[in-house]
């Protein structure tokens, strides 16, 4: 229902309530409860596809500046950053920790009789 005078949305506001509260009643005395599910539809609510056909910019492109929210190649480009980023700084971290605490004993292979023999 497409609506453009005041008086007629009032009217279907007046006839939606009555209906909600016969809803209500009815629910009631059968002791059920019952989803009502309503949509409202209206130009501000649109996210994309606003423009002009003709305009020949990228309509997506400037979605974040027009209506705040990012589009998905924003979204999926933050995650792999990101994510890359966490997994890279942990292997960093790991190998400096390792490296920092790994036992400070002589090797066998190294120093042991074999090695010494090769050396003469």
């Amino acid at each position: 229902v497409t609506l453009d005078v005041k008086n007629e949305a009032a009217d279907v506001d007046a006839s939606l309530s009555r209906l909600l509260k016969q809803i209500s009643k009815e629910a009631e005395s059968n002791g059920s409860t019952i989803v009502v599910h309503l949509v409202v539809d209206d130009a501000a609510s649109r996210r994309r596809l606003d423009g002009n056909a003709d305009d020949g910019d990228d309509k997506y492109a400037d979605t974040y500046q027009e209506y705040g929210y990012k589009t998905m190649f924003q979204i999926q480009y933050f995650n792999v950053v990101l994510w890359t980023s966490i997994g890279l700084f942990m292997i960093l971290f790991t190998a400096n920790y390792m490296v920092m605490f790994m036992p400070l004993m002589p090797d066998t292979l190294l120093f042991g009789e074999s090695a010494k023999m090769v050396a003469e």
